[in-house]
């Protein structure tokens, strides 16, 4: 028998890596318009990147603007927030633990 025979194989667990966005979510606005589709998966304590931001529907926000969807006007970023189909989400780390909830649930 092999040394490494006789040790028992471990599987690490499964990820319950909490995350803010997911690659391919759509940011809308408060009206469900589409505004922009992350390109990566963005976690909660990571510093805010613009080129995490793809697939504009609409005109991308300049410098110094208001952001808001140029169909209805509604918002889709205030403060440190993106409005999701299923409502707002803050890169805050007091919200970590809802977020961390929600994919735990998602990966169940």
């Amino acid at each position: 028998m092999r040394d490494f025979d006789k040790h028992p194989r471990t599987v690490p667990p499964p990820s319950k890596e909490v995350f803010y966005a997911r690659k391919g979510e759509i940011v809308t606005c408060e009206q469900g318009h589409p505004i922009f589709t992350f390109a990566r998966d963005v976690k909660p304590t990571e510093k805010f990147d613009p080129s995490a931001l793809t697939d504009w529907k609409q005109a991308e926000p300049q410098a110094g603007e208001r952001p808001t969807c140029a169909v209805c006007g509604g918002q889709f970023h205030k403060g440190g927030a993106f409005h999701f189909k299923d409502g707002w989400r803050g890169a805050f780390s007091h919200i970590a633990g809802k977020l961390k909830q929600a994919n735990d649930e998602a990966q169940d």
